[in-house]
């Protein structure tokens, strides 16, 4: 009996150690988590069309930006991902080089994300209105994560700003 516990009980420890590095390995790859894989795609936002310049919607995977330039002729786009937020980091510098390879320009208005009523939030959102009003002729693609929570708020000033019309 002792004999077999201290057989099986290193040999337990070593494998608990490996699966625990593993799961750590796995939750810092943050490729994992792209808006567009099972099971988030299901809570993804659909692009909408705010006016003739102006399209929202979610985090653009690199087919689809090519349709937005092909089919929309969309040249600019604005991310309002998080760079301080290691995942979010990773679909900017991402989504910068794809954009790159593409033609189209990216332009980041970073929003916080559990704070989106946040006054640094209202300050980044005016200075996007700024420049969106600057973009007249342009096709604009805006989006953040999801295509939902951040979007929403830019979409309200735009309304409020009467850039929708």
């Amino acid at each position: 009996m002792v004999k077999n516990f201290f057989y099986i009980v290193p040999r337990l420890l070593i494998f608990s150690l490996f699966i625990i590095y593993v799961i750590c390995a796995f939750f810092t790859y943050f490729d994992y988590f792209e808006p567009y894989f099972y099971p988030l795609h299901f809570l993804q936002g659909d692009v909408q069309v705010i006016n003739e310049n102006i399209m929202v919607g979610p985090y653009p995977h690199y087919d689809e930006i090519e349709r937005l330039k092909k089919k929309f002729g969309v040249t600019v786009i604005i991310s309002l991902l998080n760079a301080e937020l290691p995942q979010e980091r990773a679909l900017l510098k991402r989504e910068e080089k794809m954009a790159q390879k593409i033609g189209i320009t990216v332009y980041n208005y970073p929003l916080e994300y559990f704070h989106v009523n946040s006054e640094h939030n209202q300050k980044t959102i005016d200075q996007l209105t700024v420049f969106i009003k600057n973009l007249r002729n342009d096709k604009v693609y805006i989006h953040c994560y999801l295509g939902k929570n951040r979007v929403e708020k830019v979409k309200s000033k735009l309304k409020e700003e009467r850039l929708m019309e």
